[in-house]
Parts: C-alpha cells; sequence; structure tokens
C-alpha cells in the first residue's frame, strides 16, 4: 500500500465521539481542543525540535561497516555494536559509540587514529544494518513486528506504512506508547523490553489514544504526523463487537463496522420491537478506570438528526427498554397468538 493510498484511507475512516469539531488545516499540531492528551502536545514539540538536529544515534546491536585505507588492520571491517553501546578495535581499543552519529565517531576514529598511529588518517564510517531504530506496530495492521526506522522525520503514520497499512478489521483510533527516555548515552531501548512495557500499558490504560477521525473532541488523521523514536510501540485495536439487548428483533452481539453508531447498531438487531421504548435508548461504555458510564439516546430523534449520533466501541452496551403499556400491549398480542395458533392446530 503506497503512502498516498494509506493517508487517504485514514482520511476516509468513520467518525468517533460525542461532538463535531472541524479537523485542523495547518501543517502542526493544532492547540487542540478540549481533552487533546497533553502528552501529545508535549511529544511534538520535543520530537520536531530533534528532528531538526540530524539524523538518530548510534545505538547497541547495529554494525558498522568501518574502512581506513592503507591501514591493513582496519582497512576493511565490520563490528557491532555490544550492548553497553561500545566497539573495539585493532590498535585503537576500545570506542563508546552509542549516542552519537556516524559523523562524530568517524570524527572521534580519526582523532584516536592521529593521536597514536598514523598522520591525517582518511575514516569511513557506514551503517550497515539498524538494530537500535526499531518500532513496533502491533495489532490490526497487514504485518505486525518490529520495524526500523529511516531518518528522525519518520512519523507515525511511515511507520503504520512499514507494517502494511490497517486492516479492515481495524478501529478508527490508535495506541501509541512512547519509548521511555535512557538516561544520557544509553542508546534505544531493547525492542522486545520495550514492547512488553507498553502492553502492560495498554492494559493499565497509559497509552496515548490518537483518534483517526477529524470529527471527534480528540481526533484528527494530522496527529499521524508525530515523529517516532526507536523504542516506540503502537498498537492498533480492532473494531471488535457491540452488545444490543432489550427489546430488539435480534438481541446480541453484532460486529462493528465502519462509521456504525448508535441508531446503526440497534438497525443492524433487527430495529426496535412494538414495546421499544425510543426515547430511552442506553449506550453503557467502560471508561479507562473500569466504571461504567451511560449516555440516553432517543432513536426517533437520532433518525431525525435531531441528536448526534455517537459511532459505537468495542464492548459498548446498547440497552433497549420497554414501555410498559406497550410490553402489556404486547404480551396481550402474543398470548393471543398462540390461542390462535394453538387453535388452528387442533382444527387441521
Amino acid at each position: 500500500m503506497n503512502l498516498k493510498l494509506f493517508s487517504l484511507l485514514l482520511l476516509s475512516l468513520p467518525t468517533l465521539a460525542a461532538c463535531v469539531s472541524s479537523g485542523p488545516g495547518s501543517s502542526q499540531l493544532p492547540e487542540g481542543p478540549a481533552g487533546l492528551d497533553p502528552r501529545l502536545t508535549a511529544l511534538w514539540q520535543e520530537r520536531s525540535t530533534e528532528a531538526a538536529r540530524g539524523d538518530f544515534p548510534i545505538g547497541p546491536g547495529d554494525v558498522l561497516e568501518i574502512a581506513v585505507p592503507d591501514l591493513p588492520e582496519i582497512e576493511a571491517r565490520s563490528v557491532r555494536v555490544a550492548g553497553d553501546g561500545s566497539i573495539e578495535l585493532p590498535l585503537i581499543g576500545v570506542v563508546a559509540v552509542a549516542g552519537h552519529t556516524v559523523q562524530e565517531v568517524t570524527d572521534l576514529l580519526r582523532r584516536r587514529l592521529l593521536a597514536s598511529v598514523m598522520y591525517d588518517p582518511s575514516v569511513s564510517v557506514f551503517v550497515r544494518e539498524y538494530h537500535s531504530r526499531i518500532v513496533g506496530v502491533i495489532g490490526a495492521v497487514a504485518k505486525p513486528g518490529f520495524h526500523a526506522l529511516s531518518s528522525m522525520d519518520d512519523t507515525l503514520l511511515d511507520a503504520l506504512t512499514l507494517a502494511g497499512g490497517i486492516n479492515d478489521k481495524a478501529a478508527p483510533r490508535v495506541l501509541f506508547m512512547p519509548a521511555a527516555p535512557q538516561p544520557g548515552n544509553a542508546g534505544a531501548l531493547v525492542p522486545a523490553l520495550a514492547s512488553a512495557a507498553s502492553v502492560d500499558d495498554v492494559r493499565r490504560g497509559d497509552p496515548i489514544v490518537i483518534e483517526l477521525s477529524s470529527y471527534t473532541t480528540t481526533g484528527s488523521p494530522l496527529h499521524l504526523g508525530l515523529p517516532v523514536r526507536p523504542g516506540d510501540v503502537i498498537f492498533v485495536p480492532e473494531r471488535g463487537e457491540v452488545l444490543v439487548k432489550g427489546w430488539v428483533k435480534q438481541p446480541g452481539s453484532h460486529p462493528i463496522s465502519p462509521g456504525l453508531t448508535v441508531l446503526g447498531a440497534v438497525t443492524a438487531a433487527g430495529g426496535p420491537r412494538f414495546a421499544a421504548k425510543h426515547d430511552e435508548i442506553q449506550l453503557i461504555r467502560s471508561n479507562r478506570d473500569g466504571r461504567k458510564l451511560s449516555h440516553g439516546f432517543d432513536l426517533d430523534q437520532l433518525e431525525r438528526g435531531e441528536q448526534l449520533d455517537v459511532a459505537v466501541e468495542a464492548g459498548d452496551v446498547i440497552a433497549v427498554p420497554a414501555s410498559a403499556p406497550k410490553a402489556i400491549v404486547s404480551g396481550f398480542y402474543s398470548f393471543a397468538q398462540g390461542i390462535i395458533n394453538i387453535g388452528f392446530g387442533r382444527a387441521f
């Protein structure tokens, strides 16, 4: 999936939330409506500043190609950066390289050689394999796993594209777990450890939630322009199912299709039965603390567009209660219908 196509796909994702707001049109992260996670704004500012500094620093696991012409011991040598961020070379010894750019390592090796080995050495350093630039992309994507970033300018959208894009089961949101900052020049987090810690964050409800719809209080595909860093984990949840119970024709769990709203979910459940109380539909949703929150809807107002029709999320419950007078009428009707059926059965 190419980048342009994937961008269009994200922009067409369904609406999700409680009120309508127009999507931002600038190329910078908007100051944001109320409710935008302040961590997202802080990360945007911090990482945008970092991106102007240049390339990623070298980190543990990276494989360097080092060439020093006219010096047979290091004329062409491959060396892997150790876990402590160092490399060891003949005639030079141990050199701490983690946290430095390729140019900085080149200058450092040249100074070492100039000090004790040769006059005016020519040094070339090239990163043959990157293992410290890894970002994890998991969940409802085509190729979940670890993917190598190419530059400090890579964004959430780039990372999702590296993972093949979101699949048709994806919910219109991304859960983002930024890597914890490392002290000094420790380099990037070990990807497996970062992933494990971030999945634990998902369970605790700590990730930054990025809504992909422009029509939400906190959402916009523009937020996918956030720069990513090694050790970040991006989780794309599946849409899941919504439970519709009560006085509908087909109560039970129903898959959440793109753009499915409260009205759509009730319709997918066959619509309300005769005795249903249209003006007391309840949407029940668990918040991050596990508490149940509910909001009332009027089906007739939803159909006329007089009430905002909210998109449903995985785990939502929609309760359709009965109107007492209608329930009594419905009960008599069902009883009479049963008597008639029994009578016809006996007659024939």
